[in-house]
C-alpha cells in the first residue's frame, strides 16, 4: 500500500490529510510486463538473429556466385566473365571490374605469346645459320693442327647452338 500524508488546515484548525491507495493493480501489472519481457525479449532476438543471417545469406548469394565462378577461370580459361545480373549495383559494378581486368589479362597473355612466337623465331634464324657453318665447316678434311683447334671451336660452337635451341624450344611452350 502507498500511504500519502499532508498537513492541512480546515476551517483555521490543523488537520491531516491521509490517503491510502493499494498497490496490487500496480505490482499485477508491473509482473505481467516483466512476464512479457522475459519470454519476449529471447524470442525477438532469436528472430531477428534468424531473419538476418536469412536476409544476409540471401543478399550474399551472388557474391558466392561470384566466387564459384571465379574460381572456374584459369589461365587457360581467360575468356570467361562473370556474370553481371545488375550493373547498377555495387556487386554488378565489382563484377564488371572484374571482368574488365580479366580482357587485360587475357591481352597481356596473347601479347605475351606472340612475343615467345617472335622471338623463337627471330632466334632461330642465326641458329640455323651458325648449325649450317658449324656443320660445313666439319665435313672439310684438313690435316694440320689448325684445323684440329679449328674443328674443336666448330664442336664447342655447335654445342652452344644446341643449348641455345634447347631454350627456344622451352620458350615456345610458355
Amino acid at each position: 500500500m502507498r500511504v500519502l500524508d499532508r498537513a492541512i488546515q480546515v476551517d483555521n484548525t490543523p488537520a491531516t490529510l491521509r490517503v491510502i491507495r493499494s498497490e496490487s493493480d500496480l505490482r499485477s501489472a508491473l509482473a505481467q510486463i516483466g512476464a512479457v519481457l522475459a519470454l519476449g525479449l529471447p524470442l525477438a532476438a532469436i528472430l531477428s538473429a534468424a531473419s538476418g543471417y536469412l536476409i544476409a545469406r540471401r543478399s550474399l548469394a551472388p557474391v558466392g556466385a561470384m566466387a564459384a565462378r571465379a574460381r572456374q577461370i584459369t589461365a587457360e580459361r581467360l575468356s570467361a566473365r562473370l556474370p553481371v545480373s545488375n550493373p547498377q549495383d555495387e556487386l554488378g559494378q565489382l563484377a564488371a571490374v572484374f571482368n574488365e581486368t580479366l580482357g587485360r589479362l587475357e591481352n597481356s597473355f596473347a601479347e605475351l605469346r606472340r612475343f615467345a612466337a617472335d622471338a623463337s623465331h627471330e632466334l632461330r634464324t642465326p641458329l640455323t645459320a651458325l648449325r649450317a657453318v658449324g656443320e660445313a665447316s666439319l665435313r672439310e678434311k684438313n690435316g694440320s693442327n689448325a684445323a684440329g683447334a679449328w674443328r674443336e671451336a666448330v664442336v664447342s660452337m655447335l654445342e652452344e647452338a644446341q643449348h641455345l635451341s634447347d631454350l627456344v624450344d622451352a620458350l615456345l611452350e610458355v
